[in-house]
């Protein structure tokens, strides 16, 4: 009866530990990175997690420029020019959070992120005769840390403040092309750079607002 009893209570406590590790609290939000006339990106997040400790998964600063005159652009119509730019961002991150009041709570944890930029531009010179092409490429790569403090406004709505300086190395690659139209004649080039740094600017501060689902 005694090992009956102490297994029941093995299995009790098995199901509640288990209970308490699946059923992990969700949150989704919109989170604006930075504040410009020329574009408002915006960052998709998505958090998981129980207790105090969190997951971050963020998708955004999606920028994109697309623009293909009917008729010319610049000179009197004597040169063309088209031009695509793309950019996506990811991060994942650690939010280990702390409540120092009812209403706001504290979070820190490390970050991952990738940025990704694709641009393509072409420019036809009437009176030259020439086309140059140039498509650019590059990856950024960074590691950060993560501080933030997040405010109640309901059960289930909060806004979130963010600061996430981080160290990072990016690789570019230029690829550009001049060719003249009448002979025929192509010229290749291609430049790559490599350089690392610290952001404290570029979406490195967010501030967003979130819903708790199922609170």
């Amino acid at each position: 009866m005694k090992y009956l009893i102490t297994l029941c209570i093995a299995l009790l406590s098995l199901t509640s530990y288990s209970q308490e590790t699946t059923e992990k609290q969700k949150e989704v939000g919109i989170a604006i990175s930075r504040f410009s006339f020329e574009s408002i990106p915006f960052d998709f997040i998505y958090k998981v997690g129980n207790k105090d400790k969190f997951w971050r998964f963020e998708a955004g600063r999606i920028d994109a420029d697309f623009y293909y005159p009917e008729t010319g652009s610049s000179s009197g119509n004597n040169q063309l020019e088209e031009r695509i730019n793309a950019g996506l961002s990811f991060r994942i991150a650690r939010e280990n959070r702390k409540a120092i009041t009812d209403k706001f709570t504290y979070y820190h944890g490390i970050a991952f992120g990738l940025g990704t930029y694709y641009g393509y531009s072409q420019t036809n010179n009437k009176v030259a005769g020439t086309r140059y092409t140039n498509h650019s490429y590059s990856v950024r790569p960074s590691l950060g840390y993560s501080i933030g403090g997040m405010f109640n406004l309901s059960d289930n709505l909060y806004l979130n403040f963010d600061l996430t300086p981080s160290v990072y190395h990016s690789l570019s690659i230029d690829q550009g092309k001049q060719e003249v139209l009448s002979t025929g004649i192509t010229e290749s080039s291609e430049s790559i750079d490599n350089h690392s740094g610290i952001n404290f600017t570029q979406g490195a501060v967010k501030v967003g607002i979130f819903y708790r689902i199922g609170a």
